[in-house]
Order: C-alpha cells, then structure tokens, then sequence
C-alpha cells in the first residue's frame, strides 16, 4: 500500500504513533455505527456478549493506576472492554492481569491489537503472565490472525491490525460508507508503514547462521565485478567507494553515466528482488516512460526511485558456485549496457 497522509505525518510529526492510532480508531469507533459493527462481530465470535450500544472512549484512567488506550462503555457507564493498540511497544507491567481484573465481575474483555508479526510473541507472553498469576486458563482458539481464551470470567484476545481493519472496511464499503472506509484506510496506510519500519522480533537462525558472512560475500561480489566491468571496458575505471548502513558499492560511471552498483539491503528490503543494484540517473536523450519500456521490452526489471534514478536487480541465482554467479552477474550487466541509450 502506498504512504497515506495519516502514516506522513505520523512519522514526521508523532513522537508516538501508537497514541495516532488509537485516537484514529477512538474515532471511526465512535462515529461509525457500522465499524462498531464490524467490531462487535469479532466480539461475538470470540464468545463474549457485551451489552446493548456500545459507545467507544480514548485513554481514560481506571483503578489501579491503569489507562486502556480505549474503552467500551455501556449506557449506564460500565467498561466491559478494554482495547490495548500495540505496533512495537511491550506490554506494561499491569497487562493483561491487572486490566483483566479491572474489567466489571459480571464478565468483560481485553483486546490487544498488534502486527500480524508480534502476535505469536505477545500472545505467549500473555498467557505466561496469566499462568503465573493464578488466573484460569480455558481452551485457547486460534482463527486466522485472532487468538482468544476465556481467562477467569473474562475473555483475553489478541488480533492483528490487517484483520481488524479488513472487518471493518468491508462492513463500511458495503454500508456505502465511503467516509469512514477512507479513514480505515488511512489507518490502515500507518499501520503497513510501522510494520515495514518495525524492527522484527530476532529468529535464532539470523544470530547463529550465515547471515553475516553473506552480507560480507555481496560486498565481495560487488568489488569482482567491478573489477570484471573495467576489464571488459563497461566502465573507465573502479570509480570511488560508497558505503553506510545498509549498502556497500561503487560510484562509477557505467554507459558515461553517474551510477552505484553495489549491495544495499534498502532496496532489497523495499523492493525484494535481489541484495545486488544498478542504480543510475535519469537520461535526457529518453525519457523515463520509454526507458522504463524499452527495459521491460528486454525483459529487464526496472524501478525509478523517489530521486528519479533507475534501480536495477543484479540477480544472484541460487545453487550456483562462486564463478558461475559471478559470470552471469556480469552478462546481465552487460545486457543493461548495450540496451542503456548512448
């Protein structure tokens, strides 16, 4: 999904995005009847029947020194549930056992919502706090991103953002509610931005494998091909160095052009494809739309970035050796060459 202006100005202007978010959802919750709707069927599913009309408020302090980031309170003022909005912050000390305990005798709920990512994790984690407190635990349901158990007399869930917000803009695009399912997606638009900037729960393979030792090859392919570039009379000389976090290469003049080529994990995160780019300007003698054409037409995968430079995959194919890798680097580098304009 493209930045929307809610994740824009998010990341520019909020020291907390979460809180963002939460008041984004605090409002299409409390002026939309149908993304209450679509909230309650959730509710409903996970077992736990809350009253009539519903009505949703941001951030209130309760007992016990806690504050739901929202809380769903009944005509007579009764907060039944609680809603914990997460992107990367851990859980506090009081949750979930002290929101749990706070929720009215007769039965409530405490809903986490969390990236689609985190819930593995945090769901563990919350059910090992409730073991360790004594309370309960019935049988656990797990149904495509919602994790839910009746924990004492209450219910305790967990469900990731993408499925909340799906609910709920199906529900408004069928109500005909084009306003509010613009909101959704607004929030929507920040909630896909925090993910793809989260830093990601650590697996064990990527401390104890050969993660590190990769990165370090691709810089070491990079350094042969240029070589193998001037040696093949593609580029004058080996150009300068360019390295920071996250990309190692050369700044060198490939066709007479300034380009980079090189490893750099930005471009492999943001658009896949490969840890090796071409990275070089826009021409005057073509313009993008033909260039990015006349790539396509060579069967050439080609991005232009937000500086208006062409980014281009060097491919590494997969169950080959060192050489052979390296000499089909070079003949895809050699096909950008002779089809670039001179």
């Amino acid at each position: 999904m493209p930045t929307t202006v809610l994740s824009h100005l998010a990341l520019k202007l909020s020291t907390h995005p979460e809180n963002l978010a939460t008041e984004a959802l605090g409002y299409i919750l409390s002026s939309s009847p149908e993304a209450r709707s679509a909230l309650a069927t959730i509710v409903q599913l996970i077992g736990f029947v809350p009253s009539s009309n519903i009505i949703y408020k941001t951030q209130r302090s309760m007992k016990n020194g806690t504050r739901p980031d929202l809380i769903g309170v009944t005509t007579a003022g009764i907060a039944e549930i609680y809603v914990e909005a997460k992107f990367w912050a851990g859980l506090t000390a009081a949750q979930p056992v002290l929101y749990l305990n706070n929720l009215p005798p007769g039965g409530g709920l405490l809903l986490f919502v969390a990236p689609a990512l985190r819930i593995e994790n945090i769901w563990v984690e919350l059910i090992h706090r409730c073991t360790n407190a004594g309370l309960g635990i019935g049988q656990i349901s797990n149904n495509n991103e919602l994790r839910y158990v009746k924990a004492a007399n209450h219910y305790l869930a967990l469900i990731s953002w993408r499925r909340l917000l799906d609910s709920m803009a199906v529900s408004l695009k069928n109500a005909g509610d084009l306003l509010h399912a613009a909101d959704v997606q607004q929030l929507n638009g920040l909630c896909e931005e925090m993910d793809s900037n989260a830093f990601l729960p650590l697996h064990s393979e990527e401390l104890t494998g050969s993660l590190g030792k990769r990165v370090f090859q691709f810089g070491e392919l990079t350094d042969d091909l240029v070589t193998l570039l001037v040696n093949n009379s593609l580029i004058p000389n080996r150009g300068n160095s360019s390295k920071s976090n996250g990309y190692y290469g050369r700044n060198l003049l490939f066709k007479g052009f300034n380009s980079f080529f090189g490893f750099d994990a930005w471009k492999w995160d943001e658009l896949g494809q490969s840890p090796l780019w071409l990275q070089t300007h826009h021409f005057d003698i073509i313009t993008a739309e033909d260039l990015l054409q006349l790539f396509e037409d060579n069967n050439i995968k080609a991005y232009i970035a937000y500086n208006g430079w062409f980014c281009i995959p060097v491919y590494l194919k997969i169950g080959l050796e060192r050489d052979s890798i390296i000499a089909d680097c070079l003949d895809q580098l050699t096909n950008i060459a002779n089809i670039l304009p001179h």
